[in-house]
């Protein structure tokens, strides 16, 4: 599958976004509210429309995209351990 130019855009900027929070050593909370807004856009144009294996390449080929994918996995699965506890 090939990505429109939207979904090409999308990857491009949080992977550049990224990049520039790693490299300034951001932390997650901030990371996280200043992506936000994209969050809504990677459900409905990635994660509902690219095939898993196609997507995990571009993870592999934009690293900044890997690391807030990363970020957002570790979160889902810190609010899943503590809704099990309560």
């Amino acid at each position: 599958m090939s990505l429109s130019s939207t979904q090409l855009e999308l990857i491009q900027t949080i992977d550049k976004k990224m990049q520039s929070f790693l490299s300034n050593k951001a932390n997650e909370e901030c990371i996280l509210l200043s992506m936000s807004e994209y969050m809504p856009s990677i459900k409905e144009e990635l994660l509902d429309k690219v095939p898993k294996k196609e997507f995990e390449l571009y993870c592999h080929e934009y690293k900044g995209l890997f690391h807030f994918m990363k970020m957002l996995e570790n979160l889902a699965r810190r609010i899943e351990s503590s809704a099990t506890l309560i």
